[in-house]
């Protein structure tokens, strides 16, 4: 997945340079938007979540 992240950043980067701002734009929003979703994925993630556990039952 961070390939995934890392591709996009690498992809905005380009197109920036490339003088393509809007394109460059997107791919920066898809890079956050792809970042957020692993975190949200690993603090919730019962594998590689965070343990609570005075909060299980």
């Amino acid at each position: 997945m961070m390939l995934a992240i890392f591709g996009a950043m690498l992809l905005a980067l380009v197109l920036a340079e490339l003088g393509l701002k809007v394109p460059a734009n997107a791919a920066v929003a898809c890079c956050i938007g792809l970042a957020l979703w692993l975190f949200q994925y690993e603090i919730h993630s019962p594998d590689y979540g965070y343990a609570i556990p005075w909060l299980r039952w």
